[in-house]
């Protein structure tokens, strides 16, 4: 069975699910004064029936030999039949897994809306695979000749905005878009006011991980895109509502069941029962969205996953000093710990054999310990912890405990003395950081699994110190900026750099030294050798997860990812 024979029965079996059909031609976009809940709850859905011709004739070059995969045909159907509205969609969101060729989409987006100044968006460490990837297309299919390229960073400067309205764009591309998900942040506001200035540009956002835990980080991409056929309601409070229910942590406010019923109605089970029924319709709804294309796509990688636990044991020297911090949050040179992501990242560095202290050897300093800055910094840290512990209302964070210090409202001498002195000397330059090495066994154990497997093989590290370490022991490392070289040897890459918009796939072995406790994440990595052109019957994934801070990365991003396929309909 194809995947359109696929996507029919399955969107014919969500209409019947769901009570009701909503076909395009149907049902009209909802631009008068009607509750938010009730025009998310019927926008537009696609005719499951409709199959649309296959277009590769319509863009491949003449002597080209890649033909469109039926999603990809999909999709620029779509942006082919952009209604012209104000209030309908200015453009497509493709929910596309790894391997579903968004590449490409986002070369042949600007020819199928005729863009005359198109734009693509990634994220900056994708920009060299890009521009290979260009290149190769160029071999086999027509390609927008004006086509600029920014990255998210590149919004989120100052002069962000000036370089979106001097380029001016017709036709926006945003791979990855997911790094818009923030609404607080720079680069969302600065394209929040773009597509409000711009009514009449076209757009196409892409993603297979739309979201981490909410579906509040995807709904303000939607309405850029979908406007009146955004899936979910764009009122803040009925939003919120929704949300309560639908998230991954969702704890359902008074009266939000009502405001959902649209697409799911209580149905008297118990709350877990319940939530996870509204997540599948959820989902099924979305699939469901005109312009909304959230299929799989892994279909199309036969390869077979096999993830193992790597048997690696911890040393004594590492256990000991995840303990020692567990009883104290100070790390093994004194430092004290008060921020839990600092803690987590703390974890994950002694798991490895290593933890980071100031480098007081660096210029300006060369070897003058700035002492003062030290036992200042060291005191706030230990008397904002000690306050945390409390468990006090309306104190749960160190921005919390510090607001409440100058307002007047925290009685607590030390707390107030230590903030006073400590702001006196914050702004002085922070020293760099170097690693101290516990112990290297994790590295040893490395070079161990390369000797093992002998070929094909990636080594996945998180942090610098690390893929250092690596190199000292003789493998080839690769880091930001650094294509890595696939010529069949065991070589060792940096997840940060090449974790996400890599074709890795001439490799079928993996080894995790750390955990990505995020479920978007580890898709993406796994993605990079299990997507289509996978050669091998099987790719291998070994991860280590040995220590407790380990242990709850993969508990976390199973249940990560059990929201995202219930939430995103794929």
């Amino acid at each position: 069975m194809s995947a359109y024979d696929k996507v029919r029965e399955r969107m014919a079996k969500m209409t019947v699910d769901l009570g009701k059909s909503r076909v395009a031609e149907d049902c009209a976009p909802r631009t008068g004064r009607i509750p938010e809940k009730e025009r998310a709850s019927t926008v537009p859905y696609k005719d499951p029936a409709f199959r649309p011709p296959d277009l590769t004739g319509r863009y491949r070059l003449p002597g080209g030999t890649q033909s469109l995969r039926e999603l990809q045909n999909l999709v620029l159907h779509d942006l082919e039949h952009l209604p012209f509205e104000e209030h309908q969609p200015r453009g497509v969101v493709g929910l596309l897994g790894v391997g579903a060729g968004k590449t490409l989409l986002t070369i042949l987006g600007p020819l199928a809306t005729r863009a005359e100044r198109p734009l693509l968006i990634i994220p900056a460490d994708m920009r060299e695979a890009f521009v290979q990837e260009y290149s190769q297309y160029g071999k086999h299919w027509r390609r927008p000749k004006n086509l600029r390229i920014l990255s998210y960073n590149d919004i989120s400067v100052a002069s962000g905005e000036d370089k979106l309205r001097q380029l001016n764009p017709d036709f926006v591309a945003m791979d990855e878009v997911h790094n818009l998900a923030s609404g607080d942040s720079a680069r969302t506001k600065k394209m929040a006011r773009f597509f409000q200035e711009n009514p009449s540009i076209r757009a196409l956002a892409l993603s297979g991980t739309m979201t981490k835990k909410s579906v509040q980080d995807f709904a303000h991409i939607f309405g850029w895109i979908l406007r009146d056929y955004n899936p979910l309601p764009m009122e803040k409070g009925e939003l919120a509502n929704w949300s309560s229910i639908l998230d991954a942590d969702g704890l359902p406010f008074p009266g939000a069941w009502s405001d959902i019923r649209g697409i799911y109605r209580h149905s008297g089970g118990s709350q877990k029962e319940e939530q996870e029924k509204a997540r599948e319709a959820f989902g099924k709804h979305l699939a469901s969205t005109k312009y909304v294309v959230s299929l799989p796509s892994k279909e199309k990688c036969e390869a077979t996953i096999y993830l193992h636990q790597a048997k690696y044991t911890p040393p004594p020297a590492v256990e000991d000093a995840l303990r020692a911090f567990e009883e104290s949050w100070t790390r093994p040179d004194g430092e004290e710990i008060k921020w839990a992501f600092e803690a987590f990242r703390l974890r994950q560095q002694l798991s490895q054999g290593f933890y980071y202290k100031w480098d007081w050897n660096a210029p300006p300093w060369r070897g003058k310990v700035d002492k003062e800055w030290m036992d200042k910094r060291q005191r706030w840290n230990r008397a904002c912890r000690a306050v945390l512990k409390r468990n006090l209302p309306g104190l749960e964070s160190p921005l919390l405990v510090i607001r409440a210090i100058q307002a007047g409202t925290l009685d607590d001498g030390e707390a107030s003395d230590a903030w006073d002195q400590w702001v006196g000397v914050k702004a002085r330059p922070v020293p760099p950081t170097v690693p101290v090495w516990l112990d290297d066994s994790l590295a040893r154990f490395s070079v161990d699994w390369a000797k093992k497997h002998k070929n094909r093989g990636l080594i996945w590290f998180q942090d610098k110190a690390m893929g250092e370490k690596l190199a000292e022991h003789g493998m080839k490392v690769y880091g930001a900026g650094q294509m890595p070289v696939l010529d069949g040897q065991v070589i060792a890459v940096s997840i940060r750099a090449h974790g996400t918009g890599k074709n890795l796939q001439a490799y079928n072995k993996n080894l995790v030294l750390s955990f990505q406790g995020s479920a978007a994440r580890m898709e993406q990595l796994i993605g990079r050798t299990h997507r289509p052109g996978q050669n091998s019957d099987e790719v291998l994934v070994d991860f280590v997860a040995a220590t407790p801070s380990g242990r709850d990365a993969v508990r976390a991003a199973v249940r990560r990812a059990q929201y995202l396929d219930a939430v995103q309909g794929n």
